[in-house]
């Protein structure tokens, strides 16, 4: 078996009846009181360190001392303020994935949005819309370098209520899908997802001869912060009506999840 293949098949598994996340008393934790929509919020841009499992700690760049950052969770239609402190050597942007609000706000470079200046401050006024589950995430051009942009820790959960009722459930948890450790790899692209035939074997009929890009792997996968069988699993008894939010926050990977069983 290819690694690769593993690797696909690892994270399948972890969907199941043992999925990984973050430490009880975070994302896996069910919606308490406090888990309210709010109208302010406060984004620390700081570097942080990562524990994805026993004696592997990455270190990355994150929201207030963590990563995946802090759940944002607003209400359609009511405007919210989001204060967003730099504290790197390093221009960045929050982007708002999702939503439809004005460029100035938007938080990407090319929509025109204003840079958040190295060791400065920026305050984001917008009214969300539409609802749903969105994310926020670092809209910095990484280039070459795989230690900015898309390649660090800067993502997070973005919810925005509406008026509709989701229906009764028994539990909520938040997961998000990551890679870490990338490096460049003069291997193709893994782009069995861009065939309409499916996954195709590791040595196809016909050879595909052109040249080979620099494409960027990853070393080690992660849901939340926590690398399989490093972290909680989500227990959940027969009969439970569970509400899942899913978040592929990868900068390189598609992601194919299950629930065998249930």
């Amino acid at each position: 078996m290819q690694r690769r293949d593993f690797l696909k098949i690892a994270a399948v598994a972890s969907a199941g009846s043992r999925l990984v996340g973050q430490q009880p008393q975070s994302f896996l934790a069910p919606a308490s009181a406090p888990d309210i929509a709010k109208t302010d919020f406060t984004l620390d841009i700081a570097p942080v360190t990562v524990e994805l499992a026993p004696n592997r700690i990455v270190s990355t760049i994150g929201y207030n001392g963590a990563s995946p950052g802090p759940l944002l969770r607003m209400r359609e239609g009511v405007p919210v303020t989001v204060n967003v402190v730099n504290n790197t050597d390093v221009p960045e942007f929050v982007h708002f994935h999702g939503l439809l609000i004005p460029a100035e706000v938007d938080g990407s470079e090319e929509e025109g949005t204003p840079v958040v200046p190295p060791h400065g401050s920026r305050r984001y006024q917008f009214t969300p819309t539409p609802a749903g589950t969105r994310w926020y995430h670092t809209h910095t051009m990484s280039m070459d370098d795989l230690h900015r942009g898309s390649y660090t820790g800067m993502f997070g959960f973005l919810i925005v209520e509406g008026a509709t009722n989701l229906g009764r459930f028994d539990q909520e948890h938040y997961l998000a899908l990551r890679d870490w450790e990338p490096y460049f790899t003069n291997q193709l692209m893994d782009n069995d997802d861009l065939d309409p035939a499916g996954a195709q074997p590791e040595k196809p009929a016909v050879l595909d001869t052109r040249p080979v890009g620099m494409e960027v792997a990853a070393d080690i996968f992660s849901i939340n912060d926590k690398a399989l069988g490093a972290g909680e699993p989500i227990r959940v008894k027969t009969g439970e009506r569970v509400l899942f939010h899913f978040l592929n926050a990868s900068a390189i990977e598609n992601r194919h999840l299950a629930l065998p069983g249930h």
